[in-house]
């Protein structure tokens, strides 16, 4: 299923968004970036992890 805003919509109604703001290379960097710090932190959870991590996943790599 995707979910979201169509893509250039905020650029259209002239909002700031990351993409806007550090272009798509850097704003990919950053998204790797957090994604390795919520492993390291869902790494030392007790339990769920397994949840935890493919919801990371989907959230970096959902479509939309």
């Amino acid at each position: 299923e995707i979910i979201g805003k169509p893509i250039g919509s905020d650029e259209k109604n002239k909002k700031s968004s990351i993409v806007n703001i550090l272009g798509i290379q850097r704003a990919k960097e950053e998204l790797l970036n957090y994604k390795k710090k919520a492993f390291d932190i869902i790494e030392k959870l007790p339990s769920n992890r397994d949840f935890f991590f493919e919801f990371t996943e989907f959230l970096v790599n959902r479509n939309k």
